[in-house]
């Protein structure tokens, strides 16, 4: 009875090292997945293709933070248009090529986007966002400003802390001034993971 007692403790004990060891194996694929893609976007990959950009300032916190890597594809939207909380790399003024600033996709061609107060809405519905955790400040009402066939209405996640489509200089970026998608952040390490 003993014997087949201890078998089974040491079968349990089999079995949990070999559930930890499959954990551990699967982590260290998924890292060297993402480090490939890394170093095939950084090197193999040509830059009109796919480009490294860093986060610059705190506007996209708590999503991205200040100095994080990313990597961002110019392929997609060759083909398709951007959809509603991408987020993206622009050119938010026109004809200065190598300023760069990193969005989310909030307002769409042919929407209606309006500020009262610290509620944003579109199309006069209130805008749900997961990826907001604190409450914008009252704000001077903006709007009701209805987009154009190409134009896109782009804020960056840290509300109070963004210079983004709601600024007079910028408004509504043009579908030509979308750099790329981004995909993927690179930098630091222990962040390394696909943007949504």
């Amino acid at each position: 009875m003993r014997d087949s007692q201890d078998m089974d403790k040491g079968k349990n004990i089999d079995e949990s090292q070999k559930s930890r060891g499959d954990k551990i194996k699967s982590a260290i694929g998924e890292i060297f997945i993402y480090a490939a893609i890394f170093i095939l976007c950084l090197f193999l990959v040509p830059e009109f293709i796919c480009c490294k950009y860093t986060v610059e300032g705190k506007s996209m916190e708590s999503t991205l933070k200040n100095g994080q890597q990313l990597i961002g594809e110019k392929v997609s939207y060759v083909f398709t248009d951007p959809k509603r909380f991408d987020v993206v790399v622009v050119q938010p003024y026109e004809g200065q090529k190598e300023n760069y600033y990193v969005k989310r996709v909030i307002g769409l061609p042919g929407e209606t986007i309006e500020i009262k107060g610290s509620v944003l809405l579109i199309d006069g519905k209130v805008m749900n966002e997961s990826h907001i955790n604190e409450t914008m400040w009252e704000t001077t009402k903006y709007g009701p400003l209805t987009l154009g066939k190409d134009e896109y209405f782009v804020m960056g996640d840290n509300r109070n802390y963004s210079i983004d489509s709601r600024e007079e200089g910028i408004g509504p970026i043009p579908k030509d001034r979308f750099i790329a998608k981004v995909f993927l952040r690179v930098w630091p390490l222990k962040k390394l993971s696909l943007i949504q």
